[in-house]
C-alpha cells in the first residue's frame, strides 16, 4: 500500500510522525486513541482515523473516535489554543450528526429513534454554537429536518447553503453545492413537485457525475410520477449499470415490467410478469429485508392461477368433479379455486375414487363451500386453483416485509396484502383487522378502504360501506368500481336512482354487473309510471349480463318486465315475458314436488299444457251427428295392437286427431267416443295425442298466473282469461281480484247478472273493499237503479274519505241524468272538482270535468280542459281526445277534427286492448266521416265508411251514410259545371246512391240490422226520388256540356293550324338570314387572308432593314445609358421605350407617362389595316360586338407627340377594341392614367395568332445578348 493512502499523526513537540495504514488499524480502539491523546493529534487526523473506520464496516468505532475528541473538555481547551478548534470540531460535530441521522432510519426500536434524533439535535446546536455560519452544519441540519417532516425549515437551510455554494469567489464552499441540489430535490419531491425535482436531479448530476447509483434512481423516480417511463427506464439502465446491486433499480424496473404487462397482450403479459417477478427475486437475495421487493413478489404469488381442470363437470351447486392428475393429487383442503374467471370459492373436501365407466380413469369430487349457480349443473368449465403453497408465500413474503420495514406507507402495503389474503380465504374478520390496522398507518390508503366496504357490503352494514366507498371516491373520482359499488348501495339502502347513461358508463366490467342493472331497474320501477320506460331499460342490460354469465334470470325478473311492458300498452312483449316467467317456473314431468296443473282448454293457455308423443294409430268408424252432445266419433285399432285404450285415455281428456281436437266422452279397451265441434270424415286413420298437464300453475306462480290472464283479457281473448280466473279463485278463494276481474269481463260483454254473481262473490270474501262495491255501483247504474248506486258510492265516502274512484262514480251518475233535473249539471261538476283538487292529474276528472262544461256550452273553456288532459298522456288518451275531436267539430274546426279523429283511429290500430273492441274503432270511424262530409271531402267520408263496415257488417246505417255521400258529391259535381268528365262521373254517383237506398228500403236488410243502426225506410225513399230528380238534370247538363266542349275542340284546331303556317315561316326566314351570314364570312376571311400575306412581306423587310443598322445602335445604346440620368425629364429622347420582336407589343418602362414615338411606314399601316368600313363589317358579323364611338380630336390629343413622321390614328381609334377571326387584332389597355397601348396580334386562317413586330421607330433599343437570353 503507498504512503498516499496512510495516517500520519505527528509525534507531539518533534517533526517525526506515526504512520498507519489503514488496514492495520487496531481492533482494539483504545490502543488508537491512547496514540492520538498522547500526541495530540490534529483534529483532521482524528477524524479521518475515525471515517478509515467507518469505511471498513467498524461504525462503532467511527462513532467513538469521534465522540471521545468532542466530549474531551481538556482537548478543546488545548485545541482552542492552538487555534484549529473552530474548524475541526464542528466537522467532527457534523460526521456525529449525520451518523445519528442514518442511524436513526435505520431502527426497529420507536424509542432509540427518538434518541438519536436528541442526540442530532445536540449536536448540530453545539456545531452552530461554534460556528454558526458553517454550510456543512446548514445541510446536516435539513437532511434532519426533511427526516422528520418539517419540509419549510429543510428548504430553508438547504437554500441557504445553496446559495452560500453559488456565489462567487467562494470556490472552496463549491463541495456542498452537490449536496444541497439532492436535498432540495428531496423536498420537491415530498410536495409533489416532480419536474423541480428532476430538474434538481439532473443539475446534481451535472455538477458531479461519479455520483453513486441513487441519483439516478432518484431521477427515475422523478419521471416515473411524470409518466415519462422511457426514460424512467433509461435512468434505471444507467443506475444498474453503475451499480448492479442496486436494489431500488431493480424494484422500480420489476415495476414497469408489471405496468407493461397491462398493456401488453396474453403472451407478453405472462412474459412481463415473470420478468418483474425474477427482478424482485433478486433483489431478495441481495437485501433479504427489502420489503418493497417482497410485497411485489407476493402480488405475484397471489395473482398467479394454474389450471387444475379445462373439462371440470359440475354435479351440483356446491360439487365439482375433475380428473385426477398432478394438480389434483396437490390439491388441498381450504386451497383457492377459480371457476369460469369470475366465481372464487375455497376447497372444503376432496374425495377421489375409480370409475370404471371412465375406462379406468380416476377421477375426485371437490366440495365448495360457497354455492355456484344452478343453471350450471351439468355443465363443463374451467377450474384454476391457487394451491396451499402459492397462499403460503403470499403470507410469508408480506409477513416479512411487514417485520423488515418502518415505512408507513409500505407497511400499510403488507398489511393490505394480508388483508386480501384472508378476505379470498372468507376469513372475514380477520381480513378486516388487517384492513383497518392498514388505514390507521396510512388513512389515505384507498384499497385497504375499498376492501373494508366491500367486507362491510357482506356485513349488510350498508351505511359504513357507503361512508368508505366514499373516502375511495374522494380520492379516485373516476373510479368505475367504486362508482358501482356506491350506485348500488345507494339503491339497496336509500332507495336512489341513477341516470341510465351513468349507470352504462361503470356498470361494464363490475364483478355484480347484473346486480347492479337489477337494483336500478327495481327502484325506477318504484318511482311510478314516469320511470318505467328507463326501468326496464335496466332489466334489459341485466339480462344480456346474465345470458353472456350463462345465468338465467330469475322468474320474478321477467314478472316485474311483463308488469312494465303491460303497464306501457305493449302487450305482446308483456305476454312473451309473462310466459317466459311461467315457463322457467315449469319442473320437469318427472318432478313430484309440484302438483299438476288443472285441464285447461283454451288454446291461448297452452303454457300450462303440452302434447305427448304419438301414442297410437286409430281409424274413425262412424259420425253420429244427431247426438245431443254434438258431432261424435268413434275411434278404433287401426293396426293389430291390442293394448287397451281405457289404460291410456280417461273421459273428459283432450285429445289431438291429427290436428283437430276433440274430447274424450266414453273410453272403452278397443275404442274411444269423442265429441268434435264439426264433422269428422268416415276412414280417416290418425294419430293420435293426449294433452298432458304441466306444473306450473301453484302458489308459487299464483302473480304470473294473474297477471298472464289481465293482459289475456286486454287482448280480447276473455274466455282465455276467464279460464285462468276461474282456476284461481279455485285454489286461492279469497282471490278477491279474480272475482272483479270476472265481473268486469261478464259486464263488457253485456252479461249483467253474470257480473252481480261474481262481485257478489267478491263482496262475500271482503265485504269492506272498495274496489268491489264500487264495481257492484256500477253494475247497479247500468241497471238504471240509480239510488242503490247511489247509495254504494255514498258509503264508500263517508269509510274511505276523499275516495277517488267512488266520487268519480257519483259524478258519472249524476252527469248521466242531467235530462231529468239540470241540477245534476252541478252536483256533477262539483264531484270532479273535489277529486282534481286531491290529484291534479287525475285525467278521469279532468274528462268529466271537460263534459260538464261542453254540456254547458262552455266550449273554449272545455275545449282546453281536453287539450291539456290529453297531454298528460295517461291510459284514457283516446277517450279525451274523443271528446277534443268533437269539441273542434262543434266549433267548426273541421280540419283539425279530422286530425284529432285520425290520430285515435290510429291509436286504435296500434293498442290491442282498443282493437279488440270493434264498436270503439266504429264509431270513431263514424266521427271522422262526418268530420270529411262538412268539409266536402266526400271520397274520404265513402272510404272510411267502407272501413267501418268491413270492421262490422251489421251497421248498416253506414250503408245509408255512403248513399248520403255520394247523393252530395254528385250535385256538388253538377253545381260546378266543369266538364263533361264531372258530370258524368256525377251521374254514375247519383246511379250508386239510387242503388243503395233502394236496396235499404228492402225489409229483410232492415230486420237484420242491429238496434243502434236503424233508420227510417221514408227517409231512404225520399232520398231515391230526389237523386232521380238530379240525374235527369244532370243528363241535360251533359249533352250542353258535350256540344260547348266540341265548339271549344273545334276553335283549338283551327287556332293550333295558324300557329304551324307561322313557326314554318319563321324557319324558312331563319335559313335564308344564316346562309346570308355564311356568305359575308367567307369574304371577311378572305380579304382578312390576302391583308395577311402583305403584312408578311413587309415583315421581312423590316427585318432586313435591323440587321444592317445593329451595330450603330448598339453604340447609340450605350450613349443612351450613359446621358439617361441626366436627360430623364426630355420627352424629345424615348430612351426607355423598345420594341419586342418575339412579342410584337410596345412597352414602356414608366407606368406613370410613356413616351410617344413617331412609327415609320405610315403608309404600308395604312394599307394592311384598311378603312373604317371594312372593319364596321367584321364587327357586324362577329357576334354583333358593341361599339364604342371615339371623337377623332381627343383621340389626336391622347397620342399627340413631338415626333416627326407621326401616325395618324383618329380612323383607327373609331373602333376601340376589334376581334377579327383569322385577321388582325387592335386592342386598347388603358393604364392607371388613363393612356392607352396599341396591341397588335395576327393569326392564321383558324384562328391561332401569331405573334409579330411592330414598325420600326426612329430612335429605338437594341437588344443585346444578355437582354435576348433574359
Amino acid at each position: 500500500m503507498t504512503s498516499s493512502k496512510s495516517l500520519r499523526i505527528p509525534i507531539a513537540n518533534s517533526s517525526e510522525c506515526v504512520e498507519i495504514f489503514p488496514d492495520e488499524l487496531p481492533h482494539d480502539i483504545d490502543d488508537i486513541l491512547d496514540v492520538l491523546r498522547a500526541e495530540f493529534a490534529p483534529l483532521k487526523i482524528w477524524r479521518s482515523v475515525a471515517v478509515e473506520y467507518y469505511r471498513q464496516g467498524q461504525r462503532s468505532n467511527f462513532e467513538k473516535v469521534l465522540t471521545e475528541i468532542a466530549s474531551d473538555p481538556e482537548a478543546e481547551e488545548y485545541y482552542v489554543k492552538k487555534g484549529e478548534y473552530k474548524d475541526g470540531i464542528v466537522e467532527i460535530l457534523d460526521a456525529l450528526a449525520a451518523y445519528s441521522l442514518y442511524c436513526s432510519q435505520n431502527v426497529d426500536d420507536p424509542s432509540s429513534e427518538i434518541d438519536r434524533g436528541k442526540e442530532i439535535e445536540q449536536y448540530i446546536k453545539k456545531a452552530e454554537i461554534v460556528n454558526p455560519l458553517n454550510e456543512y452544519t446548514w445541510l446536516i441540519k435539513a437532511f434532519y429536518e426533511l427526516a422528520y417532516g418539517t419540509l419549510k425549515n429543510a428548504e430553508y437551510w438547504l437554500k441557504s447553503a445553496h446559495e452560500a455554494a453559488n456565489k462567487p469567489g467562494n470556490k472552496d464552499k463549491r463541495v456542498y453545492l452537490y449536496g444541497s441540489l439532492l436535498g432540495l430535490g428531496c423536498v420537491a419531491f415530498t410536495n409533489k413537485k416532480y419536474s423541480s425535482a428532476l430538474n434538481y436531479f439532473t443539475k446534481a448530476l451535472h455538477h458531479n457525475s461519479k455520483c453513486g447509483s441513487n441519483v439516478w434512481v432518484a431521477i427515475a423516480t422523478c419521471t416515473f410520477r411524470l409518466e415519462q417511463f422511457d426514460e424512467t427506464r433509461a435512468a434505471l439502465d444507467r443506475a444498474l449499470a453503475a451499480n448492479p446491486a442496486n436494489v431500488d433499480a431493480l424494484v422500480m424496473l420489476a415495476l414497469l415490467e408489471r405496468m407493461e404487462s397491462q398493456k401488453a397482450d396474453k403472451k407478453r403479459k405472462a412474459e412481463c410478469r415473470e420478468i418483474a417477478y425474477d427482478l424482485c427475486l433478486l433483489a431478495a437475495e441481495i437485501d433479504p429485508t427489502c420489503s418493497m421487493a417482497l410485497n411485489h413478489m407476493a402480488n405475484h404469488c397471489f395473482y398467479t392461477w394454474r389450471p387444475l381442470s379445462k373439462q371440470a363437470e359440475v354435479i351440483s351447486t356446491n360439487q365439482i368433479r375433475v380428473t385426477t392428475n398432478s394438480y389434483v393429487d396437490s390439491l388441498r383442503v381450504r386451497d383457492v379455486l377459480q371457476i369460469r374467471k369470475a366465481f372464487i370459492t375455497t376447497v372444503e373436501s376432496i374425495v377421489k375414487s375409480d370409475d370404471d365407466q371412465l375406462e379406468g380413469a380416476s377421477y375426485a369430487d371437490i366440495t365448495l363451500e360457497t354455492e355456484m349457480p344452478h343453471e350450471w349443473i351439468g355443465q363443463s368449465c374451467l377450474v384454476e386453483s391457487k394451491g396451499f403453497s402459492k397462499i403460503n408465500e403470499v403470507k410469508n413474503h408480506a409477513t416479512k416485509a411487514l417485520r423488515s420495514t418502518n415505512v408507513p406507507g409500505i407497511r400499510a402495503e403488507s398489511l393490505y396484502i394480508l388483508g386480501r389474503l384472508y378476505h379470498m380465504l372468507r376469513e372475514f374478520n380477520l381480513a378486516f383487522r388487517l384492513y383497518e390496522e392498514a388505514l390507521k398507518i396510512q388513512p389515505d390508503m384507498s384499497l385497504a378502504a375499498f376492501g373494508m366496504g366491500q367486507l362491510y357490503i357482506a356485513r349488510e352494514d350498508f351505511s359504513n360501506a357507503l361512508e368508505k366507498f366514499g373516502e375511495v371516491l374522494r380520492a379516485y373520482p373516476d373510479d368505475r368500481d367504486t362508482q358501482a359499488y356506491t350506485i348500488l348501495l345507494k339503491s339497496i339502502h336509500l332507495k336512489e336512482s341513477t341516470s341510465f347513461d351513468k349507470l352504462r358508463e361503470v356498470a361494464p366490467g363490475f364483478a355484480f354487473e347484473a346486480d347492479l342493472w337489477l337494483s336500478q331497474g327495481h327502484t325506477m320501477q318504484l318511482k311510478g309510471p314516469g320511470e318505467y320506460p328507463t326501468a326496464l331499460k335496466c332489466y334489459e342490460m341485466a339480462l344480456d349480463c346474465m345470458n353472456k354469465q350463462g345465468l338465467v334470470p330469475h322468474s320474478h325478473v321477467l314478472l316485474n318486465m311483463g308488469v312494465l311492458y303491460h303497464s306501457l300498452g305493449k302487450l305482446s312483449v308483456a305476454n312473451d315475458y309473462m310466459r317466459r316467467s311461467l315457463q322457467q317456473n315449469a319442473g320437469s314431468d318427472t318432478d313430484s314436488s309440484k302438483p299438476l296443473n288443472p285441464l285447461f282448454r283454451r288454446p291461448e293457455n297452452d303454457i300450462f299444457y303440452s302434447w305427448s308423443q304419438e301414442l297410437c294409430e286409430a281409424t274413425s268408424e262412424r259420425c253420429d251427428e244427431s247426438s245431443p252432445l254434438g258431432c261424435v266419433m268413434r275411434f278404433h285399432h287401426s293396426t293389430n295392437d291390442n293394448s287397451d285404450l281405457s289404460e291410456t285415455f280417461h273421459v273428459d281428456d283432450d285429445i289431438l286427431a291429427g290436428e283437430v281436437l276433440l274430447t274424450v266422452t266414453e273410453v272403452h279397451a278397443d275404442f274411444i267416443k269423442c265429441r268434435c265441434s264439426f264433422p269428422f270424415p268416415a276412414g280417416r286413420t290418425c294419430t293420435l295425442r293426449k294433452k298432458i298437464p304441466g306444473n306450473n300453475f301453484n302458489m308459487d306462480t299464483i302473480s304470473n298466473c294473474f297477471n298472464l290472464a289481465r293482459i289475456q283479457e286486454d287482448f280480447g281473448y276473455y274466455h282465455a282469461a276467464r279460464e285462468i280466473y276461474v282456476e284461481l279463485s279455485k285454489m286461492h278463494p279469497a282471490f278477491l281480484e279474480c272475482y272483479i276481474r270476472l265481473s268486469l269481463m261478464a259486464k263488457e260483454i253485456g252479461r249483467l247478472d253474470e257480473a252481480l254473481y261474481w262481485i257478489s262473490k267478491a263482496l262475500q270474501c271482503d265485504p269492506e273493499s272498495a274496489d268491489a262495491n264500487v264495481v257492484h255501483g256500477d253494475l247497479l247504474g247500468l241497471m238504471e237503479k240509480w239510488e242503490p248506486a247511489k247509495k254504494k258510492y255514498e258509503t264508500i265516502c263517508r269509510q274511505r274519505h276523499h275516495d277517488a274512484r267512488s266520487l268519480l262514480s257519483l259524478g258519472n251518475l249524476y252527469f248521466s241524468n242531467i235530462s231529468t233535473k239540470k241540477s245534476f249539471l252541478k252536483d256533477s261538476f262539483k264531484f270532479y272538482h273535489l277529486v282534481l283538487r286531491e290529484d291534479p292529474r287525475n285525467v278521469f276528472a279532468a274528462n268529466g270535468l271537460g263534459m260538464v262544461c261542453a254540456a254547458q256550452e262552455q266550449n273554449d273553456i272545455a275545449r282546453e280542459i281536453f287539450s291539456r288532459a290529453r297531454e298528460a298522456h295517461m291510459p284514457m288518451t283516446h277517450e279525451i281526445s274523443l271528446n277534443l275531436g268533437h269539441m273542434h267539430m262543434i266549433q267548426g274546426k273541421l280540419v283539425d277534427a279530422t286530425y284529432i279523429y285520425h290520430s285515435v283511429l290510429k291509436s286504435i290500430l296500434v293498442s290491442p286492448a282498443v282493437q279488440s273492441q270493434c264498436h270503439n274503432f266504429v264509431a270513431v270511424s263514424e266521427c271522422l266521416a262526418l268530420s270529411h262530409f262538412k268539409n266536402e271531402q266526400y271520397d274520404d267520408t265513402v272510404r272510411v265508411l267502407l272501413k267501418a263496415l268491413y270492421r262490422d257488417p251489421s251497421q248498416t246505417h253506414n250503408w245509408f251514410n255512403i248513399a248520403c255521400a255520394k247523393e252530395e258529391y254528385a250535385v256538388k259535381l253538377c253545381r260546378q259545371h266543369k266538364s263533361v268528365a264531372d258530370i258524368s262521373h256525377a251521374i254514375d254517383e247519383l246511379e250508386q246512391a239510387i242503388g243503395l237506398f233502394r236496396a235499404l228500403k228492402q225489409p229483410a236488410l232492415l230486420s237484420a240490422s242491429s238496434k243502434e243502426s236503424k233508420y227510417k225506410p221514408s227517409k231512404a225513399e225520399d232520398h231515391e226520388k230526389f237523386c232521380l230528380e238530379n240525374i235527369d238534370k244532370a243528363r241535360v247538363y251533359m249533352s250542353r256540356a258535350q256540344s260547348e266542349e266540341n265548339k271549344a275542340l273545334e276553335l283549338r284546331a283551327k287556332q293550333q293550324e295558324e300557329h304551324n303556317l307561322r313557326q314554318a315561316q319563321r324557319q324558312k326566314e331563319r335559313a335564308e338570314e344564316l346562309e346570308r351570314q355564311q356568305r359575308a364570312r367567307e369574304e371577311q376571311q378572305e380579304k382578312a387572308r390576302q391583308k395577311h400575306k402583305e403584312f408578311e412581306r413587309l415583315k421581312e423587310s423590316w427585318t432586313a432593314t435591323e440587321s444592317k443598322t445593329s451595330g450603330a445602335a448598339g453604340e447609340k445604346k450605350t450613349k443612351k445609358k450613359k446621358k439617361g440620368k441626366q436627360n430623364k425629364g426630355d420627352d424629345d429622347l424615348p430612351t426607355d421605350d423598345f420594341v419586342d420582336d418575339d412579342l410584337g407589343y410596345l412597352e414602356s418602362d414608366s407606368g406613370d407617362k410613356k413616351s410617344n414615338a413617331t412609327v415609320a411606314g405610315q403608309d404600308s399601316i395604312n394599307d394592311i389595316l384598311g378603312s373604317s368600313d371594312d372593319d364596321d363589317d367584321y364587327s357586324s358579323s362577329d357576334n354583333k360586338r358593341a361599339k364604342e364611338t371615339t371623337n377623332p380630336d381627343e383621340e389626336k390629343e391622347l397620342f399627340d407627340s413631338d415626333s416627326e413622321g407621326e401616325m395618324d390614328i383618329a380612323d383607327m381609334q373609331s373602333k376601340p377594341k376589334l376581334m377579327v377571326s383569322g385577321g388582325i387584332k387592335r386592342s386598347e389597355r388603358s393604364s392607371d392614367d388613363g393612356d392607352e397601348e396599341l396591341e397588335f396580334e395576327v393569326g392564321d386562317s383558324n384562328g391561332e395568332r401569331a405573334a409579330t413586330t411592330a414598325p420600326p421607330f426612329k430612335q429605338r433599343r437594341i437588344m443585346d445578348d444578355d437582354d435576348e437570353e433574359e
